[in-house]
């Protein structure tokens, strides 16, 4: 089971091969999200290669539908885990003037924006489609072909 301070926060969105992806609570960069694996690691050097794979691939798969969907300018990937021994990604859609723009979103020393669980249950399902239609997609040309292609 997921560790309680990263489930606390966040509002579940959908579960991958090795990963969950829960949505954040706080709204200051609306589409924020944990990549959280669901075998608890402390660091990234413990998983052994093949789930290393997997996993960074998750991340970059989430990472590529949120900036499409959030239309980003830019997005953030962290981990640290300082306050939370369980490896997760921070995954996080930024535009130019948002709350921190430039700086990191831990600089920013605005008061937490709490989004309503309508919010949440709303984005949550949006992200859940996105990355549902993004898989069926990168899956449907992986051999090369196309509808229209003939033999």
């Amino acid at each position: 089971m997921i560790d309680e301070r990263l489930t606390s926060s966040t509002w579940p969105v959908v579960e991958l091969e090795t990963c969950e992806v829960r949505l954040s609570r706080e709204w200051s960069y609306p589409g924020r999200c944990l990549v959280i694996p669901m075998e608890q690691y402390c660091d990234i050097h413990e998983v052994d290669g093949e789930t290393y794979l997997l996993m960074m691939g998750e991340v970059r798969f989430v990472t590529g539908v949120l900036a499409r969907l959030y239309k980003a300018d830019k997005m953030n990937v962290a981990s640290f885990g300082n306050m939370v021994p369980w490896l997760h990604w921070h995954i996080i859609p930024r535009h130019e003037g948002d709350a921190a723009w430039p700086a990191t979103p831990w600089e920013n020393t605005d008061a937490p924006v709490d989004a309503s669980e309508e919010t949440l249950a709303d984005h949550a399902d949006r992200i859940s489609w996105a990355l549902l239609d993004a898989e069926f997609d990168e899956g449907d040309g992986e051999d090369g072909a196309t509808d229209g292609d003939t033999a």
